[in-house]
């Protein structure tokens, strides 16, 4: 049984901070903050995608693969659709995706501990 009307109501993607990053990956809400690089690692790639492979940004159509890019382009700083254009792949996505997660929260607990 689909669900055409799923997902919460006027509630968008969250935007990646240094204070509070917590991502909706489907419906599922992750919190990342405390997480090692590798329970990040295994929580994006468990992330739900799209039955087909195309990395493309569409809400409508590719809701997963949407998500994913709207967390990559939180802290990326480039647009969802510019972010989608370098990927042919959901895989390499999700390696470069948490790899710039790992980074991100290394650099800030770094300069949160000095």
């Amino acid at each position: 049984m689909g669900c055409s009307q799923g997902g919460r109501e006027g509630d968008g993607p969250p935007r990646a901070d240094e204070e509070d990053v917590q991502v909706d990956l489907e419906s599922a809400r992750l919190d990342l903050r405390d997480d090692s690089p590798d329970d990040i690692d295994k929580k994006i790639k468990k992330a739900v995608t799209d039955t087909d492979n195309e990395v493309r940004f569409d809400w409508e159509t590719k809701p997963g693969v949407s998500n994913l890019l709207e967390i990559f382009s939180s802290f990326s700083g480039e647009s969802p659709v510019e972010v989608a254009s370098r990927y042919s792949r959901y895989g390499d996505l999700k390696s470069d995706l948490t790899t710039l997660v790992v980074d991100h929260w290394t650099r800030s607990r770094s300069a949160t501990a000095n």
